[in-house]
């Protein structure tokens, strides 16, 4: 289950089409609450099982051995 938060300048107005509304105004940073398989993920934008800070690290880390492999490493790649 997710809480949208609709009540944004981009997603209004919505008339009460919640439908219409997610699908084509909704971006991700709407999403204020993720519930899966009963456990709370994400509380008011703010990750609860995870270190943000650990994973975007990791990921940098990550994308530097995967363009130094490629050879890309030190490119600007648009």
């Amino acid at each position: 289950m997710i809480v949208v938060d609709l009540e944004q300048l981009h997603s209004s107005p919505h008339h009460g089409d919640v439908a219409s509304a997610l699908v084509y105004s909704a971006v991700a940073a709407d999403v204020r609450t993720t519930i899966i398989d009963g456990q709370v993920l994400m509380r008011e934008r703010a990750l609860t099982s995870l270190d943000e800070r650990v994973v975007i690290d990791e990921a940098n880390r990550e994308a530097k051995g995967l363009a130094e492999r490629a050879g890309v490493a030190g490119q600007k790649i648009i």
